[in-house]
């Protein structure tokens, strides 16, 4: 009996195998077409170190540090100069001595920076696209002191009397300006490096007790600021009132309204309706008996004008009952 013929690869099975090593091979090479099959990781495009952009980040720093250096520069001089700024910025008329000291202030502020440019240029010429993106960082870094030109006029209120529009304006574009500028220079990184040795080991526990007691800050930051403003008011309310600027029959009336209060009696006004006279058919002023707990420490005038700004239940009366002390009976 004859043995079956072997048979050979068949036809079909032959191309499907050719088929497949040419689809392997294929595979393995990038496709032409508009849908490119991607076959390695995308990587970050480089940095270009063309010579117009570090000439254009060259720039773009050079400019910040001269602005904040003539910023920095004219601030100073209206800190030195107040009262002639006052008059210069209200009048809009200056002495040309006093104009080119300002104009020697802006000029050392821009001369200061353009130097250290200069040496740091200089210093780092063979690498100019490092040296150029460092100068823009740093530039960046230091950019809310182009803002430093608007404080100083800010905190001068004889500028602002009567301009409120005015400084709310000015006051506005400064904080968001402020904003931007901090938001941005908080984005590079620092300007020097963290030191060696002890250094590292003070840094890392301040940072430790920051974060321990950073809930606290803002309660803390309140109440200072708080603090600052009643004892600011305070010391300026005593010496008005000391140089007989406070009106004596306002004062005398609240004064010893709280004092009979504190005596158990139902707001009684001694000076203007006699012994057995009442303040409560013309203002029923109850609040008297919610000042005499501190009232009594010292039972005397200076005791209320003291009391008053450091008064948050009446924020929106404060300034005019304050007004209406201070320049005396209102006519009628």
């Amino acid at each position: 009996m004859a043995e079956p013929r072997r048979r050979g690869p068949s036809a079909v099975g032959q191309h499907s195998r050719d088929d497949y090593a040419r689809g392997v091979e294929d595979e393995s090479k990038p496709s032409e077409g508009p849908h490119t099959v991607v076959t390695q990781a995308s990587e970050e495009p480089p940095i270009a170190s063309s010579e117009g952009e570090y000439l254009s980040s060259l720039a773009r720093g050079s400019a910040l540090l001269l602005g904040a250096g003539a910023s920095v520069g004219v601030a100073i001089w209206e800190v030195v100069f107040g009262d002639l700024m006052v008059a210069y910025a209200r009048s809009n008329q200056i002495d040309p001595s006093l104009r080119k000291l300002m104009v020697l202030f802006a000029g050392i502020g821009v001369a200061l920076p353009l130097i250290s440019i200069a040496i740091y240029w200089w210093t780092h010429r063979t690498r100019p696209f490092d040296a150029a993106r460092q100068l823009e960082s740093a530039a960046w870094r230091l950019s809310p002191l182009c803002v430093a030109i608007a404080v100083p006029l800010l905190f001068r209120w004889q500028i602002w009397k009567g301009r409120d529009i005015e400084f709310l304006v000015l006051a506005a574009i400064t904080v968001f300006t402020v904003q931007k500028l901090f938001y941005r220079a908080l984005v590079e990184p620092p300007l020097f490096s963290a030191p060696s040795g002890p250094f590292p080991t003070t840094r890392q526990r301040a940072k430790e007790a920051f974060d321990r007691w950073s809930p606290w800050l803002p309660w803390v930051f309140v109440i200072g600021l708080f603090a600052f403003y009643a004892s600011y008011f305070s010391f300026f309310t005593l010496r008005n009132h000391w140089n007989l600027g406070t009106s004596a029959y306002d004062m005398g009336i609240e004064d010893n309204v709280v004092f009979n209060a504190m005596r158990g009696e139902l707001l009684k006004a001694s000076p203007i309706f006699g012994p057995d006279g009442t303040h409560l058919g013309h203002h029923a002023t109850f609040f008297a008996y919610l000042l005499v707990p501190f009232y009594a420490i010292a039972p005397r005038a200076e005791t209320l004008l003291i009391i008053q700004p450091h008064s948050s239940v009446r924020q929106s009366s404060r300034f005019s009952s304050s007004r209406e002390i201070a320049s005396g009976p209102t006519k009628p």
